[in-house]
């Protein structure tokens, strides 16, 4: 018998918007839980929302809750 251990590997997915828009824009997937969002448009609120899913995994989590900025 052995037992063997490791990490799990999560991909996350940035998305945000436009408060007035209904259109996401989606950034690439990334493994790192940190991530910049550059070209925001000044003067304009937005809304961004974060979801992960395991490497490898078809189904993503549900979205976090949204930060307006």
């Amino acid at each position: 018998d052995f037992v063997e251990t490791g990490w799990l590997t999560l991909l996350y997915e940035v998305q945000y918007r436009d408060v007035d828009s209904d259109e996401w824009k989606v950034m690439n997937l990334v493994k790192s839980p940190h991530r910049s969002v550059f070209g925001l448009q000044t003067n304009v609120h937005h809304e961004v929302r974060v979801r992960c899913k395991m490497l490898g995994g078809k189904l993503f989590g549900e979205f976090s809750d949204s930060v307006f900025v």
